[in-house]
């Protein structure tokens, strides 16, 4: 996974620096991006990779996965803020600072903009100063029975709400079928179904929680048959 990551912001970066429209295309992406210096934007990555009952989740930035068990939940990664002391650490060394604009922010003297993440895919910028990074964190975890899914999500989500409060809104949307013992594709339609509806409800609230950041959500279930 970690070479993964690697390809991917060696792509990213590569990108970045071409200062054409085909890039830009390539990325299908526009707005802030484009500008006279190339392609100066970023993105967090968090990545579940599910191997038999392993289940392996790097992270990179401060969007968050969290395990939701029957009655509990599990945090699975590490949010990437630059008050975290290791973090601190890599930043100062390279010059910068942190500055509290709203929350912790990357600062460096010969950038004109902040970064509220330690670590990123992109942003090129600070990555040619060297104050933020692309590595990522790579944990592995294994599932029991106990475990029925997984919510991945921005940090528009964790301003606002806890991992309790949002596992539980996930736990509400997959109830009707938590229990039940699928080994048919229509059973599987009806879990990626109430799995889509879940995400979009866990969205929903933060939105009503009156979040200011980008929100996105993602949730993945697991279905146990009797002779797992």
């Amino acid at each position: 996974m970690r070479n993964a990551y690697k390809r991917v912001e060696a792509e990213f970066l590569k990108m970045a620096r071409q200062n054409d429209d085909s890039a830009i295309k390539q990325l299908s992406y526009g707005g802030s991006g484009r500008t006279p210096g190339g392609w100066i934007d970023g993105t967090t990555a968090c990545v579940a990779v599910l191997a038999g009952r392993d289940l392996v989740i790097g992270n990179v930035g401060d969007s968050r996965a969290v395990l939701g068990r029957e009655k509990d939940c599990i945090r699975l990664s590490t949010d990437h803020k630059p008050e975290l002391p290791k973090e601190r650490k890599m930043i100062e060394e390279a010059g910068g600072k942190l500055v509290f604009s709203g929350c912790w922010r990357v600062d460096h003297p010969s950038l004109a903009c902040r970064l509220a993440c330690s670590r990123s895919i992109g942003d090129r910028k600070f990555k040619e100063v060297g104050v933020i990074s692309a590595e990522p964190d790579v944990r592995t975890f294994k599932l029991t029975p106990d475990d029925r899914f997984i919510l991945i999500a921005s940090d528009g989500v964790w301003d606002v709400l806890s991992d309790r409060q949002a596992t539980e809104i996930v736990r509400e949307r997959l109830r009707p079928i938590s229990n039940s013992n699928h080994r048919s594709i229509p059973g599987f339609d009806v879990l990626k179904r109430r799995s889509t509806l879940a995400a979009a409800e866990v969205v929903k609230r933060a939105l009503a929680a009156g979040t200011t950041d980008n929100v996105t959500a993602v949730v993945c279930s697991f279905v146990w048959l009797r002779d797992s």
